[in-house]
C-alpha cells in the first residue's frame, strides 16, 4: 500500500520491469494517489462499494493463494472540510462498504494519519474510535497486538514530520484478523535511516508476513 504514488501509466513507465505487476490505484491527480501493488502473484480488484466520496479509503479484493479483503487506507480525516466536524473517510467507508469490511478475512491498513494523542473530548475521528470499529470486526493491530502497548504508548514512529528524526509519530498500522496471528511470521517496521536519510519517504513500512494455511 502506497500513499502519494503517482498512476500505473507513470509507474510503468519509470518501472518498466514490473510493467506486469497488477495494481489498484484511486486518485485525480496523475502524480500523487493511492496504490496497492501485489508483488506476489495474487490478482487485485476495486471492489464496487468503492464510493469516491471516501477520497483515499480503497477496498480491494485480493484474488490468490490466500484470498482476502484488503482496506487500503490513506485517511485524510476529512481536513478540507474541517477537522472534526464529521466522521472521516476511513470511518464512512466502514459503513458505505459495510458488506465488503464484515468479520473474516479481512485486512485494514495503511497510512491512518492518527494517533490517540490527537483525540479530542467527543471527536468524530478520534483514532480510539477508530481502532474500536476495527476492533468489533475482530481485528487486531499487529504492532499493539505484538509489543503490548496500548494505543498511543507506541515507542517506534513510522512518520517523521518533515522528515525530522526529532519529529516522530506512529500513524500507520496493520489491523489483521486475530486468527491470522497463529500463521504470522515476523512483523517489523523500518527504521528512520533506510527510508528517511536516503530521501525516500517520510514513513518507513510495515511489513508483515503470513505462512499460508489451508
Amino acid at each position: 500500500i502506497l500513499s502519494e504514488v503517482a498512476c500505473p501509466d507513470k509507474l510503468r513507465r519509470e518501472l518498466p520491469e514490473q510493467a506486469d505487476m497488477p495494481i489498484v490505484w484511486v486518485g485525480t491527480n496523475p502524480n500523487k494517489g493511492l496504490a496497492v501493488i501485489s508483488f506476489t502473484g495474487s490478482e487485485l480488484a476495486l471492489d464496487c462499494s468503492h464510493r469516491t466520496t471516501n477520497q483515499f479509503i480503497t477496498p480491494v479484493q485480493v484474488t490468490g493463494q490466500k484470498p482476502f479483503r484488503l482496506l487500503a487506507v490513506w485517511d485524510h480525516n476529512d481536513r478540507k472540510e474541517g477537522l472534526n466536524r464529521r466522521p472521516g473517510p476511513l470511518l464512512r467507508a466502514l459503513d458505505d462498504s459495510s458488506d465488503f469490511c464484515k468479520q473474516g478475512d479481512l485486512v485494514v491498513a495503511g497510512d491512518f494519519n492518527n494517533n490517540p494523542l490527537w483525540d479530542k473530548p467527543n471527536g468524530p475521528n478520534n483514532m480510539q474510535i477508530i481502532a474500536q470499529e476495527l476492533m468489533k470486526r475482530g481485528l487486531v493491530s499487529l504492532y499493539h497486538k505484538t509489543t503490548g502497548l496500548d494505543f498511543g504508548a507506541e515507542v517506534r514512529a513510522t512518520y517523521w514530520q518533515y522528515r525530522n528524526q526529532a519529529m516522530p509519530y506512529h500513524i500507520d498500522y496493520i489491523f489483521v484478523p486475530t486468527p491470522w496471528l497463529e500463521n504470522m511470521v515476523s512483523f517489523e517496521i523500518g527504521n528512520f535511516e533506510d527510508w528517511c536519510t536516503p530521501g525516500f519517504s517520510d514513513h518507513a513500512p510495515l511489513i508483515a508476513e503470513f505462512s499460508h494455511q489451508q
